[in-house]
């Protein structure tokens, strides 16, 4: 499993206790400080032959590794060769397979010193466990404290460090204090997309945009899935003011001018594709953890109408993406669980979903006060014509000041106040759009 898995399996494990009366789940995440070049290589044979490993296996890996050097890139070119005395080769597909084997104990160790595990459909879990990520799982402060006391142990036996999933889980179940945080992550990427752009001196529009979505988009939208569903409009700020700032629009420009004028996709999109392709990937094998949390998801969302709180769709993950599927995709709530029926409609179901997003930019255009004429600039779907034509960036800022701003035009370090008589010329005429 995935780090994503791990997560929707974490808030599928919240959502089940915080909707028992005072329900409660205790974590505790670790983060194994340089987990892959830790373990000692004695030590790490001595596992391996515990664990089943062939002896002709080993001695082949006994002489791969004594055969192992590495060298440092230094500005005057590469260091001396030096022998590799611990950790797990890197680079190459059997070390991932040795580590997990390495510390696969703790899971042992667990299941035979501590309390019952926790429970979700029919899995029973003490952690999670993602490569060198460990989330220590307990119904109880006293039990999550025993899970601490034999994980450090293990770990100081095993000569590994401690140093988190990278999403913000809130004692409530919500995701605001990690949206918040994604902000703070998503104005230094940003800034990144403006240093790029002007030491390259890069002029098109749509460089900057794609920048903005390998750079910008990347850290937005990590887990959007899990954790995007009710902060969809709180993610689309970030959007909109790169947009703003690009297009040199006023800061009170709405966002869906930002999106219509741009041809930007709402970010609501992205998080609904992302999460479509997270429920097609989770059905596919019934026999997952991933899987076994969805079916619990799915339970709570059949009896959401009940007047018990165990059945709140409050604590519901999948509540409002099962209604916007069976929309989208016709199908009865039963067949969403059938990978065969769900699959082959996931383009329909995006280009559905992308057409109703945008219907609902243009009638909130239509409907606006802010500038009611733009609906009339418009004339067909497409995003305008002076986007496409490989323009310098302060002349793509002057179209779409004009079309786009009620208050004033910046030229370059100008600014003019629309409605006033014009700086830049003698004329006296009126400082209005078509003068400028």
């Amino acid at each position: 499993m995935g780090t994503q898995e791990h997560l929707f399996t974490l808030l599928t494990l919240i959502q089940s206790r915080l909707r028992l009366p005072k329900g409660r789940l205790y974590v505790t995440f670790v983060d194994l400080k340089s987990a892959y070049d830790s373990p000692g290589h004695a030590d790490l044979w001595d596992v391996l032959s515990n664990a089943g490993m062939g002896s002709k296996i080993i001695n082949v890996l006994i002489s791969l590794y004594s055969r192992a050097n590495g060298q440092v890139k230094l500005p005057s070119g590469l260091s001396d060769k030096f022998k590799i005395r611990k950790g797990v080769l890197q680079g190459e597909p059997q070390s991932g397979l040795n580590f997990n084997i390495f510390i696969n104990d703790l899971v042992k160790e667990l299941d035979e010193k501590v309390p019952p595990p926790i429970q979700v459909g029919d899995a029973k879990l003490h952690l999670l466990l993602f490569v060198d990520d460990i989330a220590l799982l307990g119904d109880t402060p006293s039990q999550i404290q025993q899970k601490i006391n034999i994980a450090a142990r293990f770990f100081h036996r095993r000569s590994l460090q401690v140093n988190y999933l990278g999403v913000t889980f809130s004692a409530n179940g919500t995701f605001t204090t990690h949206t918040l945080e994604s902000r703070v992550k998503i104005a230094t990427a940003a800034t990144k997309v403006w240093d790029i752009c002007r030491k390259s001196g890069v002029p098109p529009i749509d460089t900057h945009l794609k920048l903005f979505n390998s750079l910008v988009k990347s850290t937005l939208l990590y887990a959007s899935p899990i954790w995007g569903w009710g902060h969809e409009e709180t993610a689309e700020k970030a959007q909109s003011s790169f947009v703003r700032k690009l297009l040199r629009l006023p800061p009170t420009t709405p966002a869906y001018f930002c999106r219509l004028e741009s041809g930007v996709t709402k970010i609501q999109l992205q998080i609904f594709k992302a999460t479509l392709d997270f429920w097609i990937k989770t059905i596919k094998n019934s026999t997952s953890l991933t899987f076994s949390c969805l079916k619990e998801q799915f339970k709570w969302y059949e009896y959401r109408d009940t007047n018990s709180t165990i059945y709140s769709s409050k604590y519901c993950w999948a509540a409002k993406i099962v209604e916007i599927i069976i929309k989208l995709s016709d199908l009865s709530y039963q067949s969403l669980l059938s990978h065969d029926e769900l699959s082959p409609l996931r383009n329909v179901m995006i280009a559905k979903y992308a057409d109703i997003l945008h219907q609902q930019d243009l009638d909130r255009c239509r409907l606006s006060n802010f500038i009611p004429l733009y609906q009339y600039l418009r004339p067909d779907e497409n995003r305008p014509s002076y986007l496409n034509q490989n323009l310098s960036l302060p002349i793509v800022q002057l179209y779409a000041q004009l079309r786009l701003n009620r208050f004033s035009v910046k030229l370059g370090p100008h600014y003019i106040k629309l409605e006033t008589r014009c700086p830049l010329c003698t004329s006296h005429a009126p400082n209005n759009v078509q003068h400028v």
